[in-house]
């Protein structure tokens, strides 16, 4: 539906790319998907703004979609919002639930069944 690519999507790529690469990064699934070139980052602008929730659910029906056609491990999602950078640990847990309320609530909205 929502097609169109955040502005800072190779910046975000990027640096999520080489955070998963880092000697200590502790998931092991996280990066075998990096090395097998199935961790898909989508780069959206805000945690603390629904202004990317229909297109965080659509990339994650297609993402679903995708792994229902091919089942090989080792594939992983990142959502990696560009700000704010300020944020306290209470404020981002509150916009990060606030982002999965609503996905869970698009869930809804479309008739998506639990997988």
């Amino acid at each position: 539906m929502f097609s169109w690519k955040h502005e800072a999507q190779e910046r975000l790529e990027a640096m999520m790319f080489a955070h998963v690469g880092e000697r200590d990064f502790p998931c092991v699934g996280a990066k075998a998907a990096l090395a097998k070139g199935t961790l898909e980052v989508f780069g959206c602008t805000r945690i603390d703004s629904a202004w990317d929730d229909v297109r965080i659910h659509d990339a994650l029906l297609r993402f679903a979609q995708a792994y229902r056609r091919d089942k090989t491990m080792y594939r992983s999602f990142a959502v990696v919002f560009d700000g704010p950078d300020d944020l306290s640990e209470a404020a981002f847990e509150r916009a990060l639930w606030q982002r999965v309320q609503s996905l869970s609530d698009k869930d809804v909205w479309r008739g998506q069944e639990y997988d």
